[in-house]
């Protein structure tokens, strides 16, 4: 039931990034005559749709999900924030596309690195990144639909080289 609730909330979601930036760019691909067939579609909005699909983006814009990252650092010594601060460096110059943030929850300093829905896509991303970090665990956390929209899936994070470098 959580699963199809999260499917639903990032539809919904998506629609509304779909209306707010390229609604007009569709309608207007949509009733551009076919090559083939001189066929068109005609486009018909109801008043309150766009209104509607608006409001409902605003009411999900700050809505949490549980979700899933990857924390590759935890510390809480004398020289914990230069560390982590070396660690994101680090892992931004192996995975520069792969959002990576350090936060301070008293009285730890602390590296995380992706956003994911589900375990499974933390772990493909987490089995890439073990022999570099060899901390690295999946853990749960509180993600937002903003954080996942910015975020892309880490297959496509990765780049090659760097995976097959971990393997030699």
């Amino acid at each position: 039931m959580k699963r199809f609730l999260m499917v639903c909330i990032l539809s919904v979601a998506t629609l509304g990034v779909a209306a707010g930036q390229g609604l007009n760019a569709f309608k207007n691909r949509l009733s551009a005559p076919d090559p083939n067939y001189q066929s068109k579609v005609v486009v018909t909005e109801h008043g309150e749709a766009a209104t509607a699909v608006q409001s409902a983006r605003t009411a999900l814009s700050g809505s949490k999900l549980r979700g899933y990252r990857i924390l590759i650092y935890s510390a809480n010594t004398q020289n914990a924030r230069s560390e982590a601060e070396a660690t994101v460096a680090r892992f931004k110059d192996l995975y520069p596309t792969v959002p990576v943030n350090m936060v301070y929850e008293l009285p730890n300093f602390k590296v995380m690195v992706g956003y994911f829905l589900t375990s499974e896509e933390a772990l493909v991303l987490w089995g890439k990144i073990k022999g570099e970090f060899e901390r690295a665990l999946v853990i749960r956390a509180d993600i937002t639909l903003e954080d996942l929209k910015n975020s892309t899936l880490p297959q496509k994070n990765v780049p090659e080289e760097a995976a097959n470098d971990e393997k030699q």
